[in-house]
């Protein structure tokens, strides 16, 4: 490492006199035009315009602090959007969610939401069941059978009656229910 600085601070002293050079005519064509600029460039000599070793890397530290600033200060911010898109994919306990129309649960046979995992199924007597989809032999997302009025787990065949009990192994734990109502056309689950 400190090879490397003794080659870049030699490197540097070989192009020190070209920068003074350059920033010599600068500063003297520049005062040949603006003379009222001369008193607010107070330096005796070229040299005080290089920093030192230090105060340029103190400086950097600086820049790189202050660029990391509004990218530290938007992730400890909470925005709206992302609040708003979390409460809908994961509703709290208690909260009603809205999984869409009785006339899409008719044409479709049931209403599925992955991301709030609860689906929708009429019995046979045309009851409304809400359950949780989620298999629990091996946590596949069961599929409702319309002909056989079963949901079925795609990986192991397991088998749930519409009510959430196991009708055929390997799965041996019933799935969870929630409460669910129709409203104005609307089927709403009370996940908790």
């Amino acid at each position: 490492m400190s090879l490397n600085i003794k080659l870049l601070e030699e490197s540097f002293s070989e192009i020190k006199p070209i920068i003074i050079q350059f920033s010599a005519t600068f500063y003297n064509n520049l005062f040949t035009l603006y003379p009222e600029l001369k008193p607010l460039f107070k330096f005796h000599s070229l040299d005080k315009l290089f920093m030192k070793r230090r105060k340029f890397f103190n400086w950097v530290g600086v820049g790189l602090l202050a660029s990391y600033f509004p990218v530290a200060l938007a992730a400890c911010s909470a925005g709206e959007d992302s609040t708003t898109a979390t409460t809908e994919a994961n509703p709290s306990a208690g909260d009603l969610l809205s999984l869409g129309t009785t006339a899409e649960l008719q044409s479709a046979g049931y209403l599925l939401n992955e991301e709030s995992e609860v689906i929708v199924v009429q019995d046979s007597e045309g009851q409304l069941i809400a359950l949780n989809p989620i298999c629990t032999h091996q946590g596949c997302v069961v599929q409702w059978q319309e002909a056989s009025n079963t949901l079925v787990c795609p990986c192991h065949n397991a088998k749930y009656a519409p009510d959430g009990e196991v009708l055929a192994k390997p799965a041996t734990a019933p799935l969870s229910s929630y409460e669910v109502k129709e409203e104005n056309g609307e089927i709403l689950v009370k996940v908790s």
